[in-house]
């Protein structure tokens, strides 16, 4: 009898060990800030596109302070961050013959591996599971126009930078935008400007089916995103301001539904089943500011939120940045709006919980932001980080922290010109563009981190 008690007490003591395990490893899981199952999942973890940037699950211990900086003499692309690997690429003006591919050490700048590619330019880049996956530009040799080109893939090893494959899509295909490119397990989905989507096997670099779903009389929007097994995209009607989203089945390459909106301009991603779209208007005399969730199965409307009344008519608002947190359901996202005849300036912050679509707060702040244009915004945790563009100052932009339960602003951090900011490997980064006098007033960069 006392046998057959210690078996059980051990076996319980056994039981809560292996339990124990269990949570730590959910906990590390969590804190890691970059999760490998899902850079091939729903949230395209490793886009590197300030439009979408994607949020991963980091926190930030304030005041940040600056750990490393590495200058180089180029535009940069936007960076994407996997396994403490920084991948990057430069976007040279004046060489059209030559690009640099880089990976730097996330956590101290070193450079791990680099690689030259004779090509016009670079359009993207992105991580796939562990491939670096590049999108370039080459001069087609086949046409007598100069400004022709051909898109290319480019894939290597990300630990090593070594080249696995390079495919070269068909002439039609012409330039693929940045957005336009997804990944879903070990398949790549392509979409030309045209709108032929080109499925690319990852593992053996190569086309294996193609489909144009694009209506006729419509050119694509340059962003698409994936959801579960269907993919989102967008076109524009020719001559009029009307917006048409569809979702594509990726199994049977047929359209599952279709939405229409009509003057105003839509930027989308998808979360949790749902397409998120973001509208902002085009037409100066009728002013439609608005966030709609779409259900990700049928297209029909879950839910819709109006700001219209935020925004004065007669102002020209865009889409600066935004940030969706995939643990939270938070959605960070900022508004910019400048009245053409006074040129006055209006920048707003929202928080909306992406799950039922109520706002949580929206925040006046008093920042130097373009319509459309911005560095991006990054939700850490229970911290928000929005990248200030001065028009003003080209050397000179802000980091501003805000609380995500009010969105007062907590903090802030005076950077160089920002371009860029993205988070990974538990780290906020930066790409800061300045003129190099030393190198004849030419543009250069300087990737920061902060921790």
């Amino acid at each position: 009898m006392r046998l057959n008690s210690a078996k059980i007490i051990i076996l319980i003591l056994l039981i809560m060990v292996l339990l124990a395990l269990s949570c730590q490893c959910a906990n590390n899981k969590v804190s890691t800030g970059d999760h490998a199952e899902t850079t091939l999942g729903d949230w395209a973890e490793c886009f590197g596109d300030s439009s979408r940037t994607a949020s991963v699950s980091f926190r930030l211990d304030l005041p940040l302070e600056q750990v490393w900086r590495r200058k180089i003499n180029s535009e940069l692309l936007p960076p994407v961050c996997k396994d403490n690997h920084l991948i990057t690429a430069t976007d040279s003006m004046n060489d059209r013959s030559s690009e640099e591919l880089i990976c730097l050490d996330a956590r101290n700048g070193d450079v791990i591996w680099t690689k030259t590619v004779d090509v016009e330019t670079v359009g993207g880049v992105y991580i796939a599971g562990d491939l670096a996956v590049f999108v370039v530009y080459v001069a087609d040799v086949n046409s007598n126009a100069t400004t022709d080109t051909k898109s290319k893939i480019i894939c290597l090893e990300m630990q090593t930078g070594d080249r696995i494959w390079e495919l070269e899509l068909p002439d039609e295909a012409g330039r693929v935008s940045m957005c336009n490119v997804c990944f879903k397990d070990k398949e790549g989905f392509v979409v030309a400007e045209k709108g032929s989507v080109y499925v690319v096997d990852l593992e053996e670099g190569k086309i294996t089916r193609k489909f144009n779903l694009l209506p006729k009389g419509y050119i694509l929007n340059p962003m698409t995103a994936l959801g579960g097994r269907k993919l989102i995209m967008g076109s524009l009607k020719i001559g009029s301001y009307t917006q048409e989203i569809c979702a594509i089945d990726i199994d049977s390459d047929e359209i599952c539904w279709k939405r229409r909106f009509d003057e105003v301009k839509a930027d989308y991603c998808y979360y949790n089943g749902l397409v998120i779209v973001m509208l902002s208007p085009v037409l100066l005399q009728k002013t439609r500011v608005a966030v709609v969730a779409l259900d990700i199965n049928n297209g029909r409307t879950k839910w819709s939120l109006d700001m219209s009344s935020d925004w004065t008519t007669g102002s020209f608002i865009g889409l600066v940045s935004w940030s969706l947190s995939k643990e939270e359901g938070l959605m960070l996202f900022t508004l910019a709006g400048k009245t053409v005849n006074s040129g006055q300036q209006q920048c707003l912050a929202y928080c909306i919980d992406a799950k039922s679509g109520q706002l949580c707060w929206k925040k006046e702040l008093e920042m130097e932001l373009e319509p459309g244009d911005g560095p991006g915004a990054i939700i850490a945790d229970d911290i928000g980080v929005i990248g200030e563009v001065r028009s003003a100052h080209i050397d000179s932009s802000s980091l501003f922290f805000c609380d995500m339960h009010n969105g007062n602003i907590i903090d802030m951090k005076e950077t160089g010109s920002l371009s860029y900011m993205i988070a990974g490997a538990d780290s906020l980064f930066t790409a800061e563009e300045f003129i190099d006098n030393t190198n004849g007033e030419s543009l250069s960069t300087e990737v920061c981190c902060y921790r």
